[in-house]
């Protein structure tokens, strides 16, 4: 486990909100040196801070059908199933589960039919023993942990 002191979950918290926000501005507001933020951001990088990323909104792309997916497949296709899922340019996540399922995956299509499309595809190319769909209506709350300087 990386040690990390108050300062450094301060700009966290700050990269959390905007990580495009300058280094001044994270100085100007956790009164830290510019140097400072500087050589605690490199020391995350290699460590906690897996990606930089920009969060989208998909319906104003064209994709209008987001589902979560539970599945469980035979042993022996669990290799191959995540394989399959993790190389799916439609699944924006994908995670190992227990508790009867083996993944648990976010799809996001155009529309319900290539959405059912694919998920008549995956029945039918790996022996799925259970899935459960659970179609997103509304996202109301996204990647929001330590974006609260209240919690420090």
């Amino acid at each position: 486990m990386l040690n990390i002191n108050r300062k450094d979950v301060q700009v966290l918290t700050y990269l959390r909100k905007n990580s495009r926000q300058t280094l001044k501005k994270i100085s100007h507001k956790t009164s830290m040196p510019i140097s400072t933020i500087f050589d605690k951001l490199k020391k995350l990088e290699n460590s906690v801070i897996t990606n930089h990323t920009s969060l989208l909104d998909f319906s104003k792309l064209g994709y209008n059908s987001r589902a979560n997916v539970l599945v469980k497949v035979k042993p022996e296709s669990k290799h191959d199933l995540c394989a399959f899922l993790t190389n799916n340019p439609n699944i924006n996540n994908l995670c190992k589960i227990n508790n009867g399922f083996d993944f648990l995956f976010e799809t996001i299509f155009v529309d319900m039919n290539k959405l059912d499309e694919f998920l008549e595809f995956l029945d039918n190319k790996f022996p799925v023993e259970n899935r459960q769909v659970y179609y997103v209506i509304k996202e109301l709350n996204r990647e929001s942990f330590l974006k609260d300087a209240e919690l420090l």
